[in-house]
Protein backbone atom coordinates (compact mmCIF):
# COMPACT_ATOMS: atom_id res chain seq x y z
CA UNK A 1 0.00 0.00 0.00
CA UNK A 2 2.63 2.29 0.93
CA UNK A 3 4.43 1.80 -2.31
CA UNK A 4 1.55 2.68 -4.42
CA UNK A 5 1.09 6.07 -2.53
CA UNK A 6 4.38 6.61 -3.62
CA UNK A 7 3.56 6.34 -7.09
CA UNK A 8 0.59 7.82 -7.01
CA UNK A 9 2.38 11.06 -5.24
CA UNK A 10 4.96 11.14 -8.16
CA UNK A 11 2.79 10.92 -10.69
CA UNK A 12 0.70 13.85 -9.50
CA UNK A 13 3.84 15.75 -8.68
CA UNK A 14 5.12 15.08 -12.58
CA UNK A 15 1.47 15.03 -14.68
CA UNK A 16 0.82 18.56 -12.35
CA UNK A 17 4.01 19.83 -12.90
CA UNK A 18 4.72 19.53 -16.07
CA UNK A 19 1.35 20.41 -17.00
CA UNK A 20 1.55 23.80 -15.61
CA UNK A 21 5.09 24.26 -16.87
CA UNK A 22 3.58 23.99 -20.04
CA UNK A 23 1.24 26.27 -19.63
CA UNK A 24 3.10 29.50 -18.53
CA UNK A 25 5.22 28.42 -21.89
CA UNK A 26 8.73 27.00 -20.09
CA UNK A 27 8.60 24.38 -23.39
CA UNK A 28 7.94 26.81 -25.57
CA UNK A 29 10.44 26.68 -28.78
CA UNK A 30 12.34 30.40 -29.22
CA UNK A 31 13.62 29.65 -32.11
CA UNK A 32 16.26 27.84 -31.25
CA UNK A 33 18.39 25.69 -34.90
CA UNK A 34 18.11 21.82 -34.19
CA UNK A 35 16.08 22.47 -31.19
CA UNK A 36 12.72 19.99 -32.09
CA UNK A 37 12.54 16.81 -30.50
CA UNK A 38 11.75 14.13 -32.87
CA UNK A 39 7.30 13.83 -33.38
CA UNK A 40 6.88 10.24 -31.71
CA UNK A 41 8.74 11.26 -28.55
CA UNK A 42 6.83 14.50 -27.94
CA UNK A 43 3.57 12.89 -28.69
CA UNK A 44 4.49 9.72 -26.15
CA UNK A 45 5.67 12.34 -23.35
CA UNK A 46 2.60 14.11 -23.69
CA UNK A 47 0.29 10.66 -23.73
CA UNK A 48 2.66 9.86 -20.44
CA UNK A 49 2.14 13.63 -18.97
CA UNK A 50 -1.46 13.39 -19.37
CA UNK A 51 -1.92 9.76 -17.63
CA UNK A 52 -0.08 11.15 -14.74
CA UNK A 53 -2.34 13.79 -14.58
CA UNK A 54 -5.41 11.68 -14.04
CA UNK A 55 -3.69 8.57 -12.47
CA UNK A 56 -1.65 10.34 -9.87
CA UNK A 57 -4.60 12.48 -7.92
CA UNK A 58 -7.23 9.79 -8.78
CA UNK A 59 -5.47 7.63 -6.88
CA UNK A 60 -4.78 9.47 -4.05
CA UNK A 61 -8.16 10.55 -3.90
CA UNK A 62 -9.17 6.59 -4.08
CA UNK A 63 -6.52 5.81 -1.57
CA UNK A 64 -7.29 8.49 0.66
CA UNK A 65 -10.84 7.41 0.94
CA UNK A 66 -9.93 3.95 2.01
CA UNK A 67 -9.86 1.77 -1.29
CA UNK A 68 -7.00 -0.60 -1.33
CA UNK A 69 -4.43 -2.60 -3.70
CA UNK A 70 -5.74 -3.19 -6.99
CA UNK A 71 -8.91 -1.45 -6.23
CA UNK A 72 -6.87 1.78 -5.95
CA UNK A 73 -4.61 0.75 -8.99
CA UNK A 74 -7.57 -0.59 -11.35
CA UNK A 75 -8.96 3.55 -10.82
CA UNK A 76 -6.03 5.15 -10.64
CA UNK A 77 -5.08 3.58 -14.53
CA UNK A 78 -8.45 3.72 -15.73
CA UNK A 79 -8.59 7.34 -15.56
CA UNK A 80 -5.06 7.68 -16.52
CA UNK A 81 -5.80 6.47 -19.97
CA UNK A 82 -8.98 8.40 -20.04
CA UNK A 83 -7.70 12.18 -19.08
CA UNK A 84 -4.83 10.66 -21.72
CA UNK A 85 -7.21 9.71 -24.36
CA UNK A 86 -9.32 12.82 -23.53
CA UNK A 87 -6.95 15.07 -24.16
CA UNK A 88 -5.34 13.88 -27.66
CA UNK A 89 -9.00 14.08 -28.91
CA UNK A 90 -9.50 17.91 -27.59
CA UNK A 91 -5.67 18.27 -28.68
CA UNK A 92 -6.53 16.89 -32.08
CA UNK A 93 -9.58 18.86 -32.81
CA UNK A 94 -8.03 22.39 -31.10
CA UNK A 95 -4.84 22.06 -33.49
CA UNK A 96 -7.36 21.31 -36.97
CA UNK A 97 -9.36 24.18 -35.50
CA UNK A 98 -6.26 27.22 -35.03
CA UNK A 99 -4.84 25.92 -38.92
CA UNK A 100 -7.60 28.08 -40.48
CA UNK A 101 -7.31 31.09 -38.17
CA UNK A 102 -4.14 32.06 -39.36
CA UNK A 103 -3.51 35.50 -40.90
CA UNK A 104 -1.01 35.39 -44.14
CA UNK A 105 1.41 38.26 -42.07
CA UNK A 106 1.76 36.49 -38.83
CA UNK A 107 4.21 34.31 -40.53
CA UNK A 108 6.49 36.63 -41.64
CA UNK A 109 10.16 35.91 -40.36
CA UNK A 110 9.21 32.51 -39.14
CA UNK A 111 10.98 29.76 -40.21
CA UNK A 112 10.27 26.71 -41.62
CA UNK A 113 11.37 23.12 -43.60
CA UNK A 114 10.58 22.56 -46.89
CA UNK A 115 8.37 19.75 -48.18
CA UNK A 116 7.88 20.47 -51.43
CA UNK A 117 11.52 21.67 -53.56
CA UNK A 118 11.47 25.15 -54.62
CA UNK A 119 13.43 25.39 -58.47
CA UNK A 120 14.77 28.41 -59.63
CA UNK A 121 11.37 30.61 -60.70
CA UNK A 122 8.86 28.41 -59.67
CA UNK A 123 6.82 27.19 -56.02
CA UNK A 124 7.03 24.65 -53.63
CA UNK A 125 5.68 24.26 -50.16
CA UNK A 126 7.19 24.78 -46.38
CA UNK A 127 5.78 23.23 -43.78
CA UNK A 128 5.80 26.34 -40.84
CA UNK A 129 5.01 25.65 -37.04
CA UNK A 130 3.02 28.06 -35.41
CA UNK A 131 1.66 27.99 -31.53
CA UNK A 132 2.00 24.21 -32.07
CA UNK A 133 0.52 23.93 -35.67
CA UNK A 134 2.55 22.44 -38.43
CA UNK A 135 0.60 24.51 -41.46
CA UNK A 136 1.76 23.81 -44.88
CA UNK A 137 2.27 27.10 -47.25
CA UNK A 138 3.28 27.80 -50.80
CA UNK A 139 6.48 28.98 -51.24
CA UNK A 140 9.08 30.60 -53.99
CA UNK A 141 12.40 32.06 -53.67
CA UNK A 142 12.98 35.45 -52.96
CA UNK A 143 15.82 35.72 -55.09
CA UNK A 144 14.10 33.56 -58.56
CA UNK A 145 17.78 32.51 -59.58
CA UNK A 146 17.62 30.46 -56.13
CA UNK A 147 16.25 26.86 -55.50
CA UNK A 148 15.55 25.06 -52.38
CA UNK A 149 15.44 20.96 -51.52
CA UNK A 150 13.36 19.24 -49.80
CA UNK A 151 13.98 19.40 -45.79
CA UNK A 152 16.19 22.78 -46.40
CA UNK A 153 14.91 25.62 -43.70
CA UNK A 154 14.02 28.94 -45.08
CA UNK A 155 13.09 31.99 -43.45
CA UNK A 156 9.61 33.45 -44.77
CA UNK A 157 10.40 37.07 -46.01
CA UNK A 158 7.10 38.73 -47.85
CA UNK A 159 3.52 37.34 -48.86
CA UNK A 160 2.33 38.40 -52.52
CA UNK A 161 -0.19 36.65 -55.11
CA UNK A 162 -0.84 33.98 -52.57
CA UNK A 163 2.57 32.39 -51.91
CA UNK A 164 5.35 33.34 -49.43
CA UNK A 165 8.61 34.00 -50.36
CA UNK A 166 11.46 32.59 -48.65
CA UNK A 167 15.18 32.75 -48.14
CA UNK A 168 17.83 30.29 -46.40
CA UNK A 169 17.52 30.22 -42.69
CA UNK A 170 20.82 30.50 -41.97
CA UNK A 171 21.54 33.93 -44.11
CA UNK A 172 21.02 37.03 -41.70
CA UNK A 173 17.45 38.94 -43.07
CA UNK A 174 18.37 42.31 -44.25
CA UNK A 175 15.39 44.83 -43.57
CA UNK A 176 14.63 46.39 -46.84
Amino acid sequence: MEALLTIYIALTVFGVGLTLADLVGVFERRGVAGAEAPVPLVSALRLLIYFSLGAGPIGLVVSASGGHGLGTLAWSAGSGILVALLARLIGRATQRRLESSFQAEEFLLEEGVVTVPVAPGLVGKAEIRKYGVAVEVFIRAADPAQAFARGGRVRIIDYSDECYLVEPAEEEHQVR
